[in-house]
């Protein structure tokens, strides 16, 4: 799987090769396949919510937010 837009793959010109995954709430339904990726951080802001990062096909912009610990983002294994 890979982004969409114009059918065309990605350029991986960040070098961080995040898929787009795209999210599942919180009833279990997916939604965004490859149009967006969000990521959880490992910063809790209470015990409902944490930090996150997404990625959208059409935007070059990093959304950095937080949401329910209880919707379904990626997680991205970084090696020391």
């Amino acid at each position: 799987m890979g982004w969409k837009l114009g059918g065309e793959p990605g350029t991986n010109s960040s070098k961080i090769a995040i898929l787009p995954g795209g999210t599942r709430n919180k009833d279990g339904f997916f939604n965004s396949a490859g149009r967006s990726a969000y990521l959880w951080s490992s910063t809790p802001i209470n015990e409902w919510d944490a930090r996150d990062r997404g990625f959208e096909y059409n935007s070059t912009q990093i959304v950095r937010d937080y949401s329910d610990r209880g919707i379904g983002f990626s997680c991205r294994c970084v090696k020391d």
